[in-house]
């Protein structure tokens, strides 16, 4: 389920961006979703892969490897900075209760959610289940609260202004998730039903959700009292129900910790996927004894993500996790595009609609929005992608060069 702690990290910040017209930028960030939503199911039905996005790279660029592998590691670093942004949040809606630093409690939370991960998947479904009706909770809190108030709805603007389109950016990290759905694709008993209901569903109830909560934010704050607020749900509800600031923070604390563990339980494996194909080291296969869960993995991820800690801020580090997230996003559309014009006996249950000849027409939609979303980030921004995508080339070049991953290549 996608539905938490995104929102609890950055409505704040996105509200402050667009005001009254917050509501627009979700919509905005909910289409692109949604469109890469559909690409994602008809490529989980046609290949039901742990790898999900490098394998559909790998598909539809056998001859590039390094196309596969970059993307790859680029979901690898995604998973640990959502990791990152939410265990910073954690830190942050901890202080309602005690103050301690930011950064050691960022690291302890995520520390412990690759502790979870490794104890085992059926462990970490569990307590995924019952994190996201808390989260759904607060949610629910906040919603009330906004419908209770006199200005609900009045308060929404239908004009663009500039704040509208970076606000979009920075809001699509909260509908990352459907993306993991897939990355357990081959997990699940029967992919090609579940997994397009499941992409496709949580997107859409996760809109309405979303909506929601955008008006009952600006019924209750102003927006211009949210400006650099990393905590910013406990402003809200405070404003129409102090009493109940300290259960939206505590709620908030399982949201930000579920997130973490989805996030590292996800691009770990990606990372044994990669292992597995020979792309990474076989070190990284490791599996834990009792359970199979890939424990190497799970702690490259957390050692990643330990080094985005030092970013600070919760916006930061989200407005990376989504410009990362679009490109690969980009990358997918690509691979299915592609892959239309590959022949192929795999049975789908699932395609795109809309199509000319073998061209899919949604796909190249969703390419033209998330380049124009990509022009919406500064250059911190910039700068942190475009380091983590010359890393993984660098990175290919390393270890296809002094090692002999080249001849084991399946």
């Amino acid at each position: 389920m996608i539905l938490g702690a995104g929102i609890y990290s950055v409505i704040g910040a996105a509200t402050a961006k667009s005001q009254g017209a917050v509501w627009i930028s979700f919509l905005i960030a909910a289409f692109i979703a949604l469109l890469t939503g559909l690409s994602y199911a008809e490529l989980a039905t046609k290949m039901p892969e742990a790898g999900a996005e490098y394998s559909y790279l790998r598909k539809a660029f056998p001859k590039r490897r390094y196309l596969g592998f970059v993307v790859g590691i680029v979901v690898c670093v995604l998973g640990a900075a959502t990791a990152a942004t939410v265990s910073l949040a954690f830190a942050n809606y901890l202080q309602g209760f005690i103050k301690l630093p930011l950064a050691p409690v960022a690291l302890a939370v995520m520390g412990v959610a690759a502790l979870i991960n490794i104890i085992g998947l059926k462990a970490s479904s569990k307590l995924n289940i019952l994190f996201t009706l808390i989260e759904v909770s607060g949610l629910a809190i906040v919603t009330v609260l906004g419908l209770q108030s006199e200005r609900f709805a009045n308060d929404i603007t239908f004009e663009l202004n500039p704040g509208v389109l970076p606000a979009a950016a920075l809001l699509f990290f909260s509908y990352l998730g459907f993306e993991s759905i897939v990355a357990l694709s081959e997990e699940s008993k029967n992919p090609s039903k579940h997994i397009p209901i499941a992409i496709i569903g949580s997107i859409l109830i996760t809109t309405f959700v979303y909506l929601m909560v955008a008006l009952a934010t600006i019924a209750l704050v102003n927006p211009d009292q949210l400006v650099n607020d990393e905590a910013p749900l406990q402003k809200i509800v405070g404003a129409g129900a102090p009493g109940l600031v300290p259960t939206i923070q505590a709620i908030a604390l399982f949201a930000t910790s579920n997130t973490a563990l989805i996030a590292i339980l996800s691009a770990s494996r990606v990372a044994f996927a990669m292992a597995r194909k020979k792309d990474l080291p076989e070190a990284i296969t490791g599996l834990a004894s009792k359970n199979g869960s890939p424990w190497i993995a799970t702690l490259l991820i957390f050692g990643i993500g330990a080094l985005m800690i030092p970013f600070g801020k919760v916006e930061v580090v989200a407005e990376i996790t989504s410009f990362l997230s679009l490109a690969v996003f980009a990358a997918v559309h690509i691979s299915l595009i592609v892959l239309r014009f590959i022949p192929s006996a795999d049975h789908l249950n699932f395609t795109v609609p809309l199509k000319i000849g073998l061209l899919p027409i949604l796909p190249c939609v969703a390419l033209i929005s998330i380049a124009f979303m990509m022009s919406q980030f500064n250059v911190t921004v910039y700068s942190v992608g475009a380091g983590v995508i010359g890393g993984a080339l660098l990175l290919y070049w390393l270890l296809h060069r002094f090692t002999n991953l080249a001849d084991n290549y399946t």
